[in-house]
């Protein structure tokens, strides 16, 4: 966002040379594109600003904690469009896993903190599923509640993710 508006500024005082002729009218012109392309070139290669989370590191490490043979669901609690961002970025960075294909969305809507609606849902939509799968549960911040999974890992805290892992067989 910063970067952004650094070029708006620019680009304003640029403009009321743009029409001026003269001598030094096309070096303006041409600074006018190095710093559009400075700015593209921040987008591109994502120098804009810094995340503070990491889905490339979560991905990485799910990735060397198990390799799935069988369907996977990965669910969050959704309060905010943050938790949509983030998980999009597990999604972004999972395409590149041969076993992506394989892996479903949940986003579980929480009206507050530690909510029981979110338990209840996450716990009414596993079931529905069938069996066996895993279900990865990424920052999700209300208590989980399921019967026939069980809870044999749990991911190092990665910069913005809480993750775990649960297998779900019966």
């Amino acid at each position: 966002m910063f970067i952004s508006g650094v070029v708006l500024v620019v680009a304003a005082s640029l403009s009321a040379y743009y029409r001026v002729k003269g001598p030094k009218a096309g070096r303006k012109l041409v600074i006018i594109w190095l710093v559009g392309w400075a700015s593209a070139l921040t987008v591109a290669f994502n120098l804009g600003y810094q995340k503070y989370y990491r889905p490339e590191q979560v991905v990485a490490a799910l990735a060397s904690k198990t390799v799935p043979t069988v369907p996977v669901v990965l669910a969050t609690t959704q309060e905010t469009l943050v938790q949509t961002g983030e998980m999009m970025g597990i999604a972004w960075q999972l395409r590149e896993q041969a076993w992506a294909n394989s892996v479903q969305y949940l986003l579980v809507h929480q009206p507050g903190p530690n909510s029981p609606d979110a338990t209840q849902i996450l716990a009414e939509k596993i079931a529905e599923l069938p069996r066996p799968l895993e279900l990865w549960t990424v920052n999700f911040r209300a208590p989980v509640v399921l019967d026939d999974c069980d809870f044999p890992s749990r991911l190092p805290y990665i910069n913005g993710y809480e993750v775990r892992i649960f297998k779900c067989d019966r």
